[in-house]
């Protein structure tokens, strides 16, 4: 990651959620899967509790990942 990230601390409605997560954080559903791999969560049914932290890359990162890995 080449910018800085940010964190988000799970609350009870996050848990079970990580689509709730990536809204809150990037105002879309679409990045949760990118939350769970930076967090090394292979289960998020069972692995995210309330009270975790959980490191939020910057946006910046996921365009940029996505301009250098997209398949047209």
């Amino acid at each position: 990651m080449n910018y800085p990230v940010s964190y988000h601390q799970v609350t009870e409605s996050d848990v079970m959620r990580p689509d709730l997560i990536s809204y809150a954080v990037y105002g879309t559903v679409d990045y949760w899967w990118i939350i769970l791999f930076v967090n090394d969560i292979d289960d998020p049914l069972t692995e995210i509790v309330a009270g975790d932290v959980l490191t939020i890359p910057n946006i910046a990162d996921i365009y940029n990942f996505y301009q250098a890995y997209s398949f047209r």
